[in-house]
């Protein structure tokens, strides 16, 4: 199915799937700090505004084109942005990391540090090798597989 844009920015898109439903944040390049939260808060409104008209929906990182992010904005990620987006009524979030080995490394922190979080102890969270075995796995958890 095809993907709507939401939100885009120099370094990052924002689409929605519905056939998942899902929203698939896919980032460019290097981005600071402050571009990487923005963004991350920008699709958790959008995650609200999806949930209200949806029963369900999760959340897909595309991070293949993603330069490493800092240990503070993935503890951020997962002590913060996750909690919010439990709130909204995500459970599932869909990661599909760059090739390199410290972009993997950064995935694995995250995936760590959220399954340590008390606050999001609903949420599941997987790395896939691509973005279609990412939202045939969304598709499958959305529909109680």
């Amino acid at each position: 199915m095809e993907t709507t844009l939401l939100h885009q920015t120099g370094t990052a898109t924002i689409e929605f799937d519905a056939s998942v439903p899902c929203l698939i944040h896919s980032p460019n390049g290097f981005m600071t700090s402050d571009e990487f939260r923005e963004q991350m808060n920008v699709g958790l409104q959008l995650l609200k505004e999806k949930k209200s008209e949806m029963s369900k929906i999760a959340w897909l990182a595309d991070a293949r084109n993603q330069e490493v992010i800092s240990q503070e904005d993935i503890a951020w990620i997962a002590s913060n942005w996750n909690a919010r987006v439990f709130e909204v009524g995500v459970r599932h979030i869909a990661l599909v990391p760059a090739e390199d080995e410290l972009s993997s490394m950064s995935i694995e922190t995250y995936i760590d540090s959220s399954e340590g979080a008390k606050l999001t102890k609903g949420l599941i969270i997987r790395q896939f090798i691509d973005v279609e075995s990412a939202k045939k796995w969304l598709r499958d958890m959305m529909n109680g597989a």
